[in-house]
């Protein structure tokens, strides 16, 4: 159940979220986080989309790979972490 449970909020959270964004800024990126969004190739190659980071426009493809690059190992980690505390 933890697991389905996990993979529920992986599919549906960032689009609930968005629907309580107080801008639309805030609502289009969370929207665009959307693991749909993200693996689709239409999205990563056919629009192009930029996003306004520190006063320069960066590309969508250079945001996801960033995220990815970033939040692979911090995942491992704590899968590691946590890991050693379950008992099989």
């Amino acid at each position: 159940m933890i697991s389905f449970s996990i993979n529920i909020v992986i599919l549906l959270g960032p689009s609930f979220v968005a629907k309580i964004m107080p801008t639309y800024m805030l609502t289009k990126i969370f929207m665009e986080l959307n693991i749909e969004n993200l693996i689709g190739p239409i999205m990563m190659f056919g629009n192009i989309s930029t996003y306004n980071i520190f006063g320069k426009p960066t590309l969508y493809l250079n945001v996801l790979v960033t995220i990815g690059v970033i939040g692979i190992p911090v995942v491992l980690y704590l899968i590691n972490r946590l890991g050693r505390r379950q008992v099989v």
